[in-house]
């Protein structure tokens, strides 16, 4: 949020992936940001909601040399990594014309190590770590070989031992010195007594060395360090953009409950029977139904999956149908649902796992409850609302659409082909098929269903077998195209994305057809809830070498 696209700064054949933000106001600091382990598809630390709140100039630094993550120092070949890096740093730091003591570096765990690297070797006053990783060769060598792998040449003795001093050797090399030094650290982060306790009594030469030992009910693990420092962390960050470094000293903070009062606040809690439901991700997508969200009682602990059972409820006029769902563990729940005591709600979360499979049942209309039992106590069901986008998906030959409702969400199956309009207009521009890849382009617009962008409708391209046995679908996408609405007598209509093609007409694998004739036709479904298909006059023919081909017999047609 907030940065720019990705950018990449060449440095003696080592390409950086970066991205910045510019400051705001007339702050003249800028925050280098270090990434701790993160997946792929958010390679950056600290690039959502709360940076925005800095004023600071902000630079983001991806750690992915050839495809390997190496704490930003160092490959198989040596420290060129950390040179390019730096390199990176202080191009940027000299185009915006700052001095070194206007400039921070931040890191969380693995992004830790890096920020107190880079600052300490190239001499930058202003550091602030979460729960840092210290001996990075003892840290990766069971837990990450392909750190280790990454970063040395073979994972000798002497390479992790290398590996394992270069922060302390740092440290040591160092005298008193104007370091602001900002560290956080917590006696249950089960890494603390390897990595923290060990150097804390060397780190207390730097004269502003400020330590933050979290000591609460709240931080069980590694990563939970930095989340409950956060509000503090963003404080020192916004102290230092303004050229003020703080000095705390060392400081115990957080607390832990009396467990006496904790527990008659907890029993005070449950006699509420207040319940925590929310959805945060419903669609259909792949022919099946998926679900994300809470459901868990206040007070009541869950910190193992099977202490709560949830199930999604499909309840229609005809038949009520069951599914169990699958707890998640999500530990910042217990963060999120504080009251006045510490409650474990790590897995009142729950999901779909792979989607729920609807083949079995029948057409019609459902609305979606969720039931919930928690410490034998069976929770009344409360309906799924939803206030999120409508979804469509195909699953053989029905039609699944999910609906948000004043009631609740709604789920509809019905069949594909069915709902043939009476006024109409269909025009096919363009369609082949080579080696079996197929493209059809034209226009389906029915009078009343008006689509002025591009969720208001989806198409398929339908494969349906002489004797109606096969049905096979492709989704196509819709593209823009001015329509006239008196083509039909509706002149005031908006049809302006009522029109369908492959993607950038280059075309799509066919389904896996038998060697039979099929007809093909187009389904649109509307976000109002209406289907209509219309037969486009092409059939797909089988030949003898297991390819297909097509036969036209189509005109454009107004109805």
């Amino acid at each position: 949020m907030g940065s720019d696209t990705p950018k990449e700064f060449l440095y003696e054949g080592i390409n950086v992936e970066y991205k910045e933000r510019a400051a705001q106001q007339d702050r003249h600091h800028l925050i280098v940001v270090f990434s701790g382990f993160r997946p792929s598809t958010s390679p950056y630390d600290f690039d959502g909601a709360a940076s925005l709140t800095l004023r600071s100039h902000m630079l983001w630094i991806r750690d992915d040399f050839g495809g390997k993550m190496t704490y930003y120092i160092r490959d198989k070949n040596g420290y060129k990594i950390s040179e390019a890096v730096n390199a990176l740093i202080e191009s940027t730091r000299i185009s915006l014309g700052l001095r070194k003591d206007q400039c921070t570096f931040i890191g969380f765990s693995k992004g830790g190590t890096a920020a107190l690297y880079h600052g300490l070797k190239f001499e930058y006053p202003n550091i602030l770590v979460s729960a840092p990783r210290i001996r990075i060769g003892s840290a990766n060598q069971d837990q990450r070989p392909d750190i280790i792998e990454g970063m040395t040449k073979s994972g000798s003795p002497a390479e992790i031992e290398e590996l394992d001093n270069l922060l302390p050797d740092l440290i040591r090399a160092q005298e008193s010195s104007s370091t602001n030094l900002y560290w956080f650290s917590s006696l249950a982060d089960h890494f603390h007594a390897t990595e923290t306790g060990p150097i804390l009594h060397e780190l207390r030469k730097y004269r502003n060395f400020n330590y933050f030992e979290t000591n609460s009910d709240l931080v069980r693990r590694h990563k939970d360090v930095t989340l409950y420092n956060m509000a503090l962390i963003l404080s020192i960050l916004g102290a230092l953009g303004e050229g003020a470094a703080p000095h705390f000293g060392e400081c115990p903070n957080g607390g832990r409950s009396n467990s006496g009062k904790a527990k008659r606040s907890l029993e005070d809690i449950r006699k509420t029977r207040e319940t925590i439901t929310e959805l945060s991700a419903l669609r259909v997508s792949g022919g099946r139904l998926w679900v994300q969200g809470l459901a868990f009682a206040k007070g009541v602990p869950a910190p193992r999956p099977n202490h709560i059972r949830t199930e999604l409820v499909l309840r229609g006029s005809n038949s009520t149908h069951r599914f169990g769902l699958q707890q998640v563990e999500n530990p910042r729940l217990s963060n999120r649902y504080y009251e006045s005591a510490f409650c474990d709600y790590s897995y009142g979360a729950h999901s779909s796992a792979g989607g729920i499979d609807l083949s079995e049942v029948p057409d019609g209309c459902y609305t979606l409850e969720t039931n919930f039992r928690q410490a034998k106590i069976d929770y009344p069901p409360y309906a799924t609302t939803w206030a999120g986008d409508a979804s469509v998906s195909v699953q053989g030959e029905s039609i699944l659409q999910l609906r948000p409702s004043p009631h609740g969400a709604l789920l509809t199956k019905r069949p594909l082909l069915s709902g043939t309009p009476s006024n109409f207009h269909f025009k096919l521009a363009d369609s082949w098929l080579k080696s079996n890849t197929f493209h059809i382009r034209g226009s389906f617009v029915v009078q009343g269903q008006e689509a002025s962008k591009h969720q208001d409708v989806k198409y398929w391209a339908v494969f349906v077998s002489d004797e109606g046995e096969e049905v096979q679908s492709i989704p196509l996408f819709t593209y823009r195209e001015e329509f006239d609405g008196n083509t039909f007598g509706d002149p005031w209509g908006i049809y302006t994305h009522s029109h369908f093609a492959t993607r950038r007409n280059r075309g799509t694998q066919l389904p896996k057809l038998s060697l039979n004739v099929f007809d093909v036709k187009i389904v649109a479904v509307y976000a109002n809830g209406a289907v209509c298909s219309l037969p486009t006059g092409i059939r797909v023919l089988p030949s003898d070498n297991g390819e297909f081909s097509l036969q036209h017999s189509v005109a454009d047609t107004n109805c």
